[in-house]
């Protein structure tokens, strides 16, 4: 039995963190004669699971989610010997340099291991550096390691998964609390998977430090703004366009999604679509009756600029998918944001259906994009991980929206998934 085997028979879980360190849980529960034996074994254990730490780091999610090819080391000898003239290599000598075990080496750590092991690579480098005559070693190591951080990152971005990238001038952004935080991961992993992107996400009370700082792990960035609606229910959503103005503050473009969304693809359309018009999408396969306002909301403010008897079937505006430019709708953002503001003075925000869907579906009159595909709310509402991941890949939406009471999430446990960017999925 493998010393990994015995730990797990003791009635604990052992994995290698993303800086190759080693973790055991609940290590709260272990005794001190385990924690001696483990820390005596601990060379052996890390061995070990780095024999096995694919399957251990991409636990909990569908088999074909898998790791790149694993080239780093192959990539970083392409990069040095474009970067270092054939002069200087020439002079280490073959035979005795280990620079094709050493490649060999990286190829069988992976992507995940090379990042984590970044400080003993570049130490490797320098040391190799040496062995290129007199002048290259009378330069001071701290130049070296400086020149060897370029090399090695040029070969980990090689490395890395291709996937499309939104240009800097957009972001995706969400919002969430305790309560939707699991959404906000699903969201944040399935769009950072498909698309490199600037990822936005409105703190409203996040206490679950573990996930939020896995989440920063992958480039996500945590934000906190003044609340304009307190005390209300739905007051989370109710200040949704004082996020999007937050995030239009520095990007052109903003991509709004929901914390209960998840996609199934890159977002490049939507992008391309928003510098068109505001993307504002239907209900999809889910039409509704009627999500008519309180008439009592119209002593307040205005009448709907589209009557609720015309709108029919799909051509009720669905709030949790929005595109938005700082250039062509901060207009349109002020005037959400006035409407808003004086239900919240007049305590009429109850009168409002489905909170900011309510509130822009009476000032919205443009084009909306088809919800089957941007906007599906046949989204799984109470499953698996594995059922979430298999209707992203089988089915034909880019967007999908678990709207309504019941999520997918709610009985996720121990949500500790790799970072997006550097899996693949075949």
């Amino acid at each position: 039995m493998s010393l990994v085997q015995q730990i797990r028979t003791m009635g604990y879980e052992v994995r290698l963190k993303p800086n190759g360190n080693l973790g055991l849980s609940p290590y709260s529960a272990m005794t001190e004669e385990h924690k001696e034996w483990v820390r005596a074994n601990k060379a052996q254990i890390v061995r070990e699971l780095r024999g096995t730490s694919r399957s251990v780091q991409l636990s909990g999610l569908p088999h074909w989610v898998k790791p790149p090819v694993a080239t780093v080391g192959t990539s970083l000898s392409k990069v040095i010997e474009k970067a270092i003239p054939k002069s200087l290599l020439s002079l280490v000598p073959k035979a005795t340099c280990g620079c094709a075990d050493y490649e060999k080496k990286m190829n069988q750590w992976g992507l995940e291991l090379c990042i984590s092991k970044e400080a003993e690579i570049l130490e490797h480098l320098v040391k190799q550096s040496d062995n290129m005559g007199f002048m290259v070693k009378t330069v001071p190591k701290m130049v070296r390691r400086k020149a060897a951080k370029k090399l090695y990152d040029r070969a980990i971005q090689m490395s890395m998964p291709r996937r499309p990238s939104l240009p800097s001038t957009c972001a995706v952004i969400t919002a969430c609390d305790d309560n939707f935080i699991k959404g906000a991961y699903l969201l944040a992993w399935t769009v950072l998977h498909n698309t490199n992107t600037r990822f936005i996400c409105y703190d409203l009370g996040i206490t679950n430090s573990k996930m939020r700082k896995q989440m920063q792990g992958w480039g996500v960035e945590f934000r906190k703004i003044r609340l304009s609606v307190r005390d209300v229910a739905g007051w989370q959503t109710f200040n949704k366009p004082w996020y999007i103005e937050d995030a239009l503050r520095d990007h052109e473009t903003v991509l709004w999604l929901d914390s209960d969304v998840y996609v199934s693809g890159n977002l490049l359309e939507m992008y391309e679509m928003t510098k068109e018009n505001m993307f504002v999408p239907d209900h999809g396969y889910f039409v509704p009756d009627r999500n008519a306002n309180h008439q009592g909301l119209y002593n307040f403010v205005d009448h709907p600029v589209v009557p609720y008897d015309l709108r029919k079937g799909s051509q009720w505006p669905c709030a949790g998918v929005l595109g938005m430019s700082t250039s062509r709708d901060s207009g349109f953002i002020r005037q959400w944001q006035d409407r808003i503001l004086t239900a919240y003075k007049n305590k009429a925000t109850g009168m409002i259906s489905y909170f900011d869907q309510g509130v822009l579906q009476d000032i919205f009159d443009g084009i909306l994009a088809d919800g089957k595909k941007w906007n599906n709310l046949k989204a799984v509402r109470n499953g698996s991980v594995s059922d979430v991941f298999a209707q992203i890949r089988k089915g034909d939406s880019l967007i999908y929206h678990a709207g309504g009471v019941e999520k997918p999430w709610s009985n996720w446990q121990d949500m500790n998934w790799p970072d997006p960017r550097r899996v693949i999925s075949k």
